[in-house]
């Protein structure tokens, strides 16, 4: 795509004036310091790399502990592809030790994606530094399923956008907001693909739900589990730890209210927080209530609704009849607590470029 695009995106835009020559440039502007995730350890690189490599901005980047392996093999790719060592530059640094190094002179810029607290440390720094940041944070989606929707489609595209990367996704949707009319027929459809699914190794064609990142990673989500049902969520499906070898964790369907833990938490693996609702003015109430803005996705066919709602949902992302995903086409970030700036398209590219004026009068 930036191949494709990255010339005509940065070319000079000339304004006209009275003067003989005024208009905008795109320069790079050095050093980007790259803060990334586990979960999806190539893209996550590649969408904050590939833009500044074509602005001219090279990046220094400190990946997750876990996946290291991933970060030495795109540097190998990066210097064999360009045959130029420093382009991208991997430094095998501990989560603590990464936020000082924003105050060095070289760095330019910080991009992040990770949690709220890690992008609140970065964003920190960096204001008091001065440097720009992009930070792509944590979300709390909302899926809202209108009686008119297809079902056939809605389900299956909840369903599918839920358990992707076995629930630990970022735009995942993971508030249910289902009409009445359709609450028993939805979680009734999610109890049958959830019992056909076969836990497993995440190398074996034959398994469907894979383990989660870590143990860690899996108690947490436990813990939240637990807590909403004590704060009066029902407790649908699932919710226990299996007995078995590895961090996995059950299809988990919980019924919950807005003053229960799962509506406000972002919930890091395969758990479904279902929440009925009767009319549109209250159902976007409720999924404009929470503290994160990344993505949502609704279903429905009435125009008047899509078109409203598209306006209305404070979210950096609106899919109408699928799930949220990422595209190099498509500007790509949040608001509120899920974070500022955008990643992608021609709007990524700009993020950190010195976005210069020219002006000459003869």
């Amino acid at each position: 795509y930036y191949v494709e695009n990255a010339k005509k995106f940065l070319a000079p835009v000339e304004i006209k004036t009275e003067l003989k020559s005024t208009g905008h440039r795109y320069d790079p502007t050095g050093v980007l310091y790259a803060i990334m995730p586990w979960n999806f350890p190539f893209w996550q690189v590649f969408r904050a790399l590939i833009p500044n490599l074509a602005l001219g901005n090279t990046v220094v980047l400190k990946h997750a502990s876990n996946v290291q392996g991933c970060a030495t093999l795109m540097e190998e790719m990066v210097t064999k592809g360009y045959g130029n060592v420093g382009l991208l530059q991997t430094l095998y640094l501990k989560g603590s030790k990464a936020t000082p190094l924003i105050r060095e002179k070289e760095i330019q810029g910080v991009t992040l994606t990770g949690s709220g607290p890690a992008g609140k440390a970065v964003a920190s720094v960096a204001g008091e530094m001065v440097k720009k940041v992009v930070l792509e944070l944590g979300g709390n989606d909302p899926c809202i399923l209108f009686s008119d929707c297809d079902q056939k489609n809605a389900f299956e595209q909840a369903f599918k956008g839920r358990l992707l990367n076995s629930g630990q996704s970022c735009i995942a949707p993971k508030r249910f907001f289902v009409h009445k009319d359709l609450k028993s027929q939805f979680i009734h459809f999610l109890k049958e693909r959830a019992s056909a699914l076969t836990m497993g190794d995440p190398l074996d064609e034959n398994t469907t739900l894979a383990p989660l990142s870590s143990f860690t990673a899996r108690d947490e989500l436990h813990s939240q589990v637990m807590k909403t049902i004590e704060e009066g969520s029902k407790l649908i499906l699932g919710g226990e730890i299996p007995d078995r070898p590895g961090a996995f964790y059950p299809v988990t369907i919980l019924e919950v209210t807005p003053d229960e833990l799962a509506f406000c938490d972002e919930l890091f693996g395969p758990v479904f927080s279902v929440i009925e609702f009767e009319s549109d003015d209250e159902v976007l109430d409720l999924a404009n209530n929470s503290d994160f803005g990344l993505g949502a996705s609704l279903y429905t066919q009435d125009e008047k609704r899509i078109d409203r709602f598209t306006k209305e949902l404070e979210a950096g992302s609106v899919f109408i009849n699928h799930f949220v995903k990422s595209d190099a086409r498509l500007a790509f970030g949040g608001i509120k607590e899920s974070g500022i700036g955008r990643e992608l398209s021609d709007i990524g590219l700009y993020e950190f470029a010195n976005l210069k004026t020219y002006s000459r009068s003869v």
